[in-house]
C-alpha cells in the first residue's frame, strides 16, 4: 500500500471510530473521543506499512470490545 493509501485508510478508520463512539452512553463519549484522538496523534508519524496495518487492526478490535462492553447492539455497530 502506498503512503497515500495508508493515510486514506487511516482517515476512513478514524471516521468509522467517531461514528461508533456516538453509539456509546453519553457519559463515556468524552473519554473515548479523547482516547481515540490521542492515539491517532501519537502514531501519526508511523510510516512502516506493517506497523500501520497492525495499529489499524488493533483499533478495530478495541472498538469492537468497547461496543460489546457497553452492550451496543451488533445491528447498530455497522453505521455505513
Amino acid at each position: 500500500m502506498r503512503p497515500t493509501q495508508h493515510a486514506r485508510e487511516s482517515r476512513r478508520l478514524y471516521r468509522e471510530l467517531m461514528r461508533k463512539i456516538r453509539l456509546l452512553p453519553e457519559e463515556t463519549k468524552g473519554y473515548y473521543l479523547a482516547y481515540t484522538r490521542e492515539n491517532f496523534v501519537s502514531y501519526a508519524d508511523e510510516d512502516e506499512p506493517n506497523r500501520i496495518r497492525e495499529l489499524q487492526q488493533m483499533a478495530e478490535r478495541h472498538a469492537q470490545w468497547v461496543l460489546e462492553k457497553y452492550h451496543v447492539q451488533k445491528k447498530q455497530n455497522d453505521t455505513r
